[in-house]
């Protein structure tokens, strides 16, 4: 099967750093709709575009690609006391904005 518009796409992800160190690897497939429907990167859904079963595709992301530039005044440090007794990579955490 070619991956072509509204083709269900399952990919195994890794995510490196820009120095190829491994930050990420999806435990399951991440699945989408392919086809320009804001699922995945505008970019890494284009280098899929006409791929096959099996292919392997290196997508490079410059930050105007995906989430933008690196913003410190978006970073908000909180308090230890603020999460819970035992925390676990991966776990995820909401609050107010503001």
């Amino acid at each position: 099967m070619i991956i072509a518009k509204n083709t269900v796409v399952l990919l195994d992800v890794e995510l490196s750093d820009i120095w190829g160190k491994l930050i990420q690897r999806s435990g399951e497939p991440l699945q989408y709709l392919h086809g320009g429907y804001g699922n995945i990167f505008a970019a890494a859904e284009a280098a899929l575009e006409g791929k096959q079963v099996k292919d392997r595709v290196e997508v490079r992301l410059e930050p105007e690609d995906a989430f933008g530039d690196y913003d410190e005044n978006l970073l908000r440090v909180e308090p230890r006391s603020r999460f819970p007794e035992v925390l676990e990579v991966g776990m995820r955490f909401e609050g107010a904005a503001g």
